[in-house]
C-alpha cells in the first residue's frame, strides 16, 4: 500500500518516486491508473499525503548534506528507492533490512545502483550496527541515517537500542525519522485503524507525543534541527486544511548528534 501511495503521489506531483512502480504487481499498477482516470480523492487523502510527505522529507535531507558527510544509511529500507533514483551520491551507501525483504527487492529492482551495500539484520534480535561495521561502515565518519516507516512497529526497548547504536556515530551525524502521533487516544476511529494494521500483519506497537520523542532523542545525544512536523506538511501543492485528519498520524523530525 505504501508503495502504491508513493507511485501515485508521484504521478500527481506530490512526491518524486515513479520508480516505486517496479515493486507493484500489474493489478496494483492498474489500481493506481484507475484512480487517476476516475480522479478519486487521493489528492486529499491523509494517509497517502503522509507517505508522500515522508518521501519528500527524506529526499531533501539527502540533498542537503554537505561534503563533510561520507555515508548514508537507510534503516528498515524496505522498498525505498532513493539510492537508485537520486543522482550523484558520492558517499558510501548502506541499506539495512531483513534478508527476505532485501531478496525480494533486489529481484524486482531495475537498474539498481551498484554502489549500494545491502546489510541484512533484524532490529529486534540482532545488532544492525555490528552488521554495518562488518560491511565496511565507519563509525568515525559523519553519516546521514534515514529511519522511516519503522519505529511504530517496534517496541520501545528496540527503539532505544537503535538510538543507542546511532549515538555511537560521529559527532555531527544526522538522523531523520518518523513516528506515530495519536490525536485522541479515546477515538473509536483510532481503534479501527489499529485493528486494520493488526489485520494486515503490521501490528502498530509504539506512539509518541512530541515531548516524549524529543526527550528520548535528548537521552541519546540527538539535538533536533527543527520542530516536528506532520507528514502532510512536507507535501508539495497540498492544502492541509482540505485533508481529512486521521486519529493516528505520522510526524517527521531531523536531529543532529552532539
Amino acid at each position: 500500500m505504501v508503495t502504491v501511495f508513493r507511485f501515485f503521489g508521484s504521478l500527481i506531483g506530490q512526491c518524486d518516486d515513479t520508480k516505486a512502480v517496479e515493486f507493484l504487481p500489474i493489478r496494483d499498477q492498474f489500481f493506481s491508473l484507475n484512480i487517476i482516470l476516475k480522479y478519486a480523492c487521493f489528492r486529499n487523502s491523509a494517509m497517502g499525503a503522509q507517505v508522500c510527505g515522508r518521501c519528500n522529507f527524506g529526499d531533501q535531507a539527502i540533498r542537503d548534506i554537505d561534503a563533510s558527510f561520507k555515508q548514508i544509511v537507510i534503516l528498515g529500507a524496505g522498498n525505498d528507492t532513493r539510492f537508485h533514483r537520486l543522482p550523484n551520491l558520492p558517499v558510501d551507501l548502506y541499506e539495512v533490512d531483513v534478508p527476505t525483504t532485501q531478496e525480494s527487492k533486489r529481484s524486482l529492482l531495475k537498474n539498481p545502483n551498484g554502489n549500494v551495500k545491502f546489510v541484512s539484520a533484524n532490529f529486534e534480535t540482532e545488532s544492525w550496527m555490528e552488521k554495518l561495521v562488518q560491511a565496511g561502515f565507519d563509525k568515525s565518519k559523519k553519516t546521514l541515517i534515514l529511519w522511516e516507516g519503522v519505529t511504530y512497529y517496534l517496541t520501545k526497548e528496540a527503539i532505544k537500542d537503535t538510538l543507542q547504536s546511532i549515538s555511537q556515530c560521529a559527532k555531527g551525524s544526522k538522523l531523520v525519522l518518523d513516528y506515530g502521533h495519536v490525536r485522541n487516544s479515546g477515538n473509536i476511529a483510532l481503534r479501527f485503524v489499529l485493528f486494520w494494521f493488526n489485520l494486515i500483519g503490521e501490528t502498530w506497537r509504539t506512539n509518541f507525543t512530541d515531548k516524549e520523542l524529543l526527550d528520548l532523542l535528548k537521552e541519546y545525544k540527538l539535538k533536533p534541527i527543527s520542530s516536528p512536523i506532520f507528514g502532510i506538511e512536507a507535501v508539495r501543492g497540498i492544502k492541509t486544511g482540505n485533508v481529512v485528519k486521521l486519529p493516528l498520524e505520522l510526524k517527521l523530525i531531523a536531529a543532529s548528534l552532539s
